[in-house]
Order: C-alpha cells, then structure tokens, then sequence
C-alpha cells in the first residue's frame, strides 16, 4: 500500500473513533451504557488498527 492510501486510510479510522467516542459520550449522558461500551469497543479496535497501520508506514521502506 502506498504511502498516500495509507494516510488516507488512517486519517479515515481517525474520524470513525472520534466518532464512536463522541457517540459513546452522548449515549452515557443519556443513561444507555450499553450502546456507550458497543462504541467504546468500536473506537477500541479501530485504535489497533490505526497503530498497526502506523507501524506498517514506518516500517516500510522509503523511495
């Protein structure tokens, strides 16, 4: 993957779990815990895979 797909698809991951956290945030103001810990779970496994994307960006080589 080149290195523009990947920032791209980084900065998109990002939006999705600032998303879910914002959506977790409004869901335990309003007392629903369990929609709040489905979007913390989403916003946690999107943050692995943003890492992961990160050490796949480093780790490849340069032109």
């Amino acid at each position: 993957m080149n290195d523009s797909n990947s920032r791209m698809t980084i900065s998109a991951r990002i939006q999705q779990v600032i998303g879910e956290l914002h959506a977790a945030r409004l869901n335990l103001a309003n007392s629903d815990y369990a929609e709040a810990y489905k979007n913390l779970t989403c916003a946690d496994r999107e943050t692995k895979l943003i890492k992961r994307r990160f050490r796949e960006l480093f780790r490849s080589p340069k032109p």
